[in-house]
């Protein structure tokens, strides 16, 4: 996940999902401020996973979601931008945490079973 991801996006560079995932984001009445679509680089600063990855993700009411079937994301983004999510993928497991703001966001990642982890940068696309 270095994504957004959010988080996520460290995700696709520690677990070595496939970038380019992308996840449904219809709004509904009452939207998260941060709902829609996001492009988040993750960089790794420690560790072998990859150096860099991109993908898009989607927020809806707040969750966090992902279009990559090989792996499960639990999180989400609160009212006030701060981001928290865990991705797996069979026993890996990584964290992410950081914030957004009206257009962009950043944080940072870690996998620990991969003794990775680094930083991601969000922009938003939709």
């Amino acid at each position: 996940m270095n994504a957004l991801t959010l988080t996520l996006a460290a995700a696709a560079a520690c677990l070595g999902l496939a970038s380019g995932a992308e996840a449904a984001t219809k709004r509904t009445a009452s939207p998260n401020a941060y709902d829609g679509r996001w492009s988040v680089t993750v960089i790794t600063e420690k560790g072998a996973c990859d150096r860099a990855s991109r993908l898009s993700l989607g927020i809806r009411d707040g969750r966090i979601e992902m279009g990559e079937a090989m792996a499960q994301a639990n999180g989400r983004v609160d009212p006030k931008g701060r981001v928290s999510v865990m991705v797996t993928q069979g026993a890996d497991m990584l964290a992410a945490h950081g914030s957004l703001g009206a257009g962009s966001g950043k944080g940072t990642w870690r996998a620990p079973g991969k003794q990775c982890a680094g930083r991601w940068e969000a922009e938003r696309r939709g």
